[in-house]
């Protein structure tokens, strides 16, 4: 979404004790990336300690006005909130001079303007993926460990633009 949008300066703000699907969201980024094979795209992963006011840190030095990115991926909906009112603090506008986009989903989010750009996954298709465990469960199988992964349905939202003219 965001390449095709023109943007070629991309960053991913993780957190320092990444969780496990923070990790393959990480991958997938820096995969999509790799795939490309556009040479004048950087993407960065830069991490944070999780707190409002250490992603503000991790936000000062990415936005310097040379190398900043036009673009962000962030992997949880409270960490979009902390990273929206961050760049706001740093007198960034979004998405005007910077894109913005939450890997997650959750209510609160709809009361924040612009409406975030977002990936959600059903609940009923995320219920239907538990109830599928415990109904093996019930039956006396042995679910193991496997891992399922949900496609997310993506929002666009009005955090995300076209990469700003003067980049």
């Amino acid at each position: 979404m965001l390449l095709g949008l023109g943007h070629r300066r991309l960053a991913f703000l993780a957190q320092k004790s990444p969780l496990a699907g923070d990790i393959e969201s990480e991958a997938g980024f820096l995969e999509g990336v790799r795939r490309s094979r556009d040479a004048a795209i950087h993407a960065t992963v830069v991490r944070h300690d999780t707190t409002a006011a250490g992603i503000l840190q991790a936000l000062r030095p990415l936005m310097a006005p040379t190398t900043r990115p036009t673009a962000l991926l962030v992997p949880n909906a409270f960490y979009y909130l902390a990273v929206v009112t961050g760049l706001a603090q740093l007198d960034w506008h979004v998405p005007r001079q910077v894109s913005v986009i939450s890997r997650d989903e959750d209510p609160f989010l709809s009361f924040i303007t612009p409406a975030p750009a977002r990936y959600v996954v059903s609940p009923r298709v995320y219920a239907r993926s538990i109830l599928h465990a415990v109904a093996e469960l019930l039956e006396g199988g042995n679910i193991g460990l496997r891992a399922t992964q949900l496609m997310p349905r993506f929002v666009r939202g009005a955090s995300i633009d076209r990469v700003p003219a003067a980049d």
